[in-house]
């Protein structure tokens, strides 16, 4: 379910992740992505230009996709099947 939000946020602002170093393009724990993610979900009025934050709507659809379907294609997320059961 995280995968769907986390692609939703990037989604709005590719241009910051690809402007960050290629080796933290996509690693979430770098300072780099970690600042374009946060600024782009919750906005942050000092930036120049300021960067507004993304509607509650826009980042819980597709957490509530997560849950709707099993489908990927259709934002939905395999169903998890624990080993032995």
């Amino acid at each position: 379910m995280y995968i769907q939000v986390i692609k939703a946020v990037e989604s709005v602002r590719p241009e910051c992740f690809e402007a960050c170093p290629a080796a933290e393009r996509t690693n979430q724990s770098s300072a780099c992505y970690l600042h374009c993610f946060f600024d782009t979900m919750v906005g942050n009025s000092t930036a120049k230009p300021p960067v507004p934050k993304m509607k509650g709507a826009d980042v819980l659809a597709p957490f509530v996709a997560s849950f709707a379907s099993d489908d990927p294609t259709k934002g939905g997320c395999p169903t998890a099947v624990k080993p032995g059961y």
